[in-house]
């Protein structure tokens, strides 16, 4: 909100932006809205021009008298955007030494990986995890916390000779979702030789 003894004739944004909230750009105008009211009210006037990252605000007005008020070094607000969902699973391993894309006939598998990352906002309250055969046919699932990095899913359903899938899915604290990624791939039952 703005507003003066005279009437408001201008209202600039400026912004400046980083991406690790350590350095940061130089100050740019990005909304210049010419006005002729004594008090001005306004929302959705800034669109995150940089995308993702972290951006401080100033509300700079100017009155029909010239008087322009000074902006200050630090921004009157501070805003974190995050519309990048998180980054791929990593580090997935299966604790017994079964190997991605080979036979196996255990079905207490337990898979760990490292730790989620999100570039921004952090990863979120859920990943979605699950095991599914090539037609894609669901043969476990399960809602996890993030603050997760194992999962031993119930295969005693698999049947023998087909091949089956571990699909991952993570959201981060912005409601951003990764697409549904296969990140293991395993044959159950013996090799045909």
């Amino acid at each position: 909100m703005a507003n003066d003894d005279h009437l408001v004739t201008n209202l600039a944004i400026h912004y400046r932006f980083s991406t690790d909230y350590v350095s940061w750009s130089d100050w740019s105008v990005a909304t210049n809205l010419p006005l002729n009211t004594a008090e001005f009210r306004a929302t959705n006037i800034f669109d995150f021009p940089n995308g993702s990252g972290h951006y401080q605000l100033e509300a700079q007005a100017t009155d029909n008298s010239g008087q322009t008020e000074m902006i200050i070094p630090f921004g009157q607000s501070g805003y974190g955007y995050d519309a990048v969902p998180p980054e791929p699973m990593t580090g997935l391993l299966e604790s017994h030494g079964v190997k991605s894309d080979y036979w196996t006939t255990i079905t207490n598998i337990v898979f760990n990986w490292d730790w989620l990352t999100d570039a921004l906002s952090g990863i979120g309250p859920q990943i979605h995890l699950r095991i599914v055969d090539e037609g894609y046919t669901t043969y476990a699932s399960e809602y996890l916390g993030h603050q997760t990095n194992e999962w031993a899913p119930s295969l005693t359903n698999l049947s023998i000779g087909n091949k089956y899938f571990f699909l991952y899915r993570a959201e981060d604290n912005a409601a951003n979702w990764n697409s549904e990624m296969r990140v293991f791939e395993l044959w159950y039952g013996t090799a045909a030789v």
